[in-house]
């Protein structure tokens, strides 16, 4: 069954937070420190493992990331678009 943040994120979103990650010189462990994350909790961010990071994790990542929270979590409508689509595959 797909999952209908996946289908708005689809497959960049990790890699995304690694290059910025890589690009400021943070280790994985540094990173997950400063955001009050478990370093297990980014690497499955960053490896796609975790489908459905939560907004205040993201927003966590973004501040140490320097990222831009538009840059990673998705506008609401698309959001809405993708739920009514899963909700219509599953009717049946």
């Amino acid at each position: 069954m797909s999952n209908p943040i996946r289908e708005v994120q689809g497959e960049w979103l990790g890699p995304l937070l690694q290059k910025k990650r890589e690009l400021l010189g943070l280790s994985l462990n540094k990173a997950a420190q400063a955001a009050n994350l478990a370093p297990s909790t980014v690497m499955r961010i960053e490896n796609g493992s975790m489908d459905n990071p939560s907004l205040e994790t993201l927003y966590r990542l973004c501040l140490v990331y320097e990222v831009e929270p538009s840059e990673v979590i998705p506008p609401i409508g698309s959001v809405r678009v993708a739920l009514a689509r899963f909700q219509d595959q599953t009717a049946d």
